[in-house]
C-alpha cells in the first residue's frame, strides 16, 4: 500500500500449485534453495505501484532494512529507499515462511508494481503427537504467570503483536511507544519485572533510558530488541548490566526462551 502513493489497486489470490523439482519465476527470498517439491498453498499479492528498483532488490529482505535515519544496516540502500517503515515486516516474513520450508518470490518492474508469491507447503496426514512434540514446550506459561512487562517500542504494530503472544503465556503487559511515556508508567506505580527495550526510540534513546533507569534505582532486568548494534552499545549495555540481547528479526520461540532465561536468572 504504502508503494502506491497515490491510487492503485492491490490483487490478493490464494492457490494450490505443484512443483517437480522446479523454482517458481521471480526473485527468491533464499538463494540456497535449489528446487520445490510437492504441492504448496500460494499466497499472491499483487499492486500496481512504483516497482522496486533492480540494485534495491537485494536489500529488501535484510532485517532494518529501514528510512529511519542512523538506523539502517545497509547504507547503500539507505540512499535508495523511498517507502518509510520499520524495516522488519519482509525480514520477519521470509523468516517465518523459510521456517515452514515456504519460500517467497517476487516479479517487479519499476513504474508498473509488484507481485509477491508467498509458497508455503502443505503437508497432509500429520498427526496430533507431531504437533504435540513440536509445541510441547512452546507454551509453559507457569514461570510466566502474573509477570509484569514493560514493552517499550516505538513501532505499534511490533509492541502489539508482542503484548498478544506474552498475554498469551501468562504476563501482565503494557506498552510504551517513546522514552518518556516509561517514566509516566513508573509513575502509575506499574513498576515490571523486567522490560523489552528497542534501542532506536524518539525523544529519548534506549540507552538514555538504561543509564536514566538505573540513576533513579530501577534494577529490574532489561532485554534490549534491535537490528543492530556497535561495538559501543555493547560495552554500554555492559556496563549498565544489560546482558540479554534479542536481535531482530526473531521467533516468538526465541522470545519465550530470552524471556524465560532472564526469569530464571532473577
Amino acid at each position: 500500500v504504502q508503494a502506491m502513493p497515490a491510487t492503485g489497486s492491490l490483487l490478493i489470490r490464494t492457490y494450490c500449485q505443484n512443483f517437480n523439482k522446479e523454482l517458481p519465476s521471480g526473485y527468491l527470498s533464499n538463494s540456497n534453495v535449489k528446487y520445490l517439491s510437492g504441492e504448496f498453498a500460494c499466497l499472491m499479492i499483487k499492486d500496481t505501484g512504483t516497482g522496486i528498483p533492480k540494485d534495491i532488490l537485494p536489500f529488501i529482505f535484510e532485517p532494518y532494512f529501514t528510512t529511519k535515519k542512523n538506523n539502517v544496516k545497509n547504507e547503500a540502500a539507505k540512499s535508495k529507499s523511498t517507502v518509510a517503515g520499520s524495516g522488519l515486516g519482509l525480514s520477519v516474513t521470509k523468516k517465518l515462511v523459510e521456517e515452514i520450508g515456504g519460500i517467497i518470490a517476487i516479479e517487479t518492474q519499476e513504474g508498473k508494481g509488484s507481485t509477491f508469491y508467498v509458497y508455503f507447503p502443505l503437508k497432509r496426514n500429520i498427526s496430533f503427537a507431531d504437533l504435540e512434540e513440536r509445541f510441547s514446550s512452546f507454551f509453559r506459561i507457569s514461570d510466566f504467570q502474573r509477570k509484569k512487562i514493560l514493552i517499550v517500542e516505538d513501532e505499534k504494530d511490533i509492541a502489539l503483536s508482542m503484548a498478544n503472544f506474552l498475554e498469551s503465556l501468562g504476563f501482565r503487559v503494557h506498552c510504551c511507544y517513546d522514552g518518556e511515556d516509561i517514566f509516566s508508567q513508573l509513575e502509575k506505580a506499574f513498576v515490571p519485572d523486567l522490560m523489552l527495550l528497542d534501542l532506536n526510540l524518539p525523544k529519548l534513546s534506549g540507552k538514555e533510558i538504561i543509564k536514566k533507569l538505573r540513576e533513579m534505582s530501577f534494577n529490574f532486568p532489561i532485554i534490549v530488541v534491535t537490528g543492530y548494534l556497535s561495538e559501543d552499545d555493547r560495552y554500554f549495555l555492559e556496563r549498565y548490566g544489560v546482558v540479554k540481547i534479542l536481535s531482530k528479526p526473531f521467533s516468538l520461540d526465541q522470545l519465550r526462551q530470552a524471556l524465560g532465561a532472564v526469569i530464571s536468572e532473577n
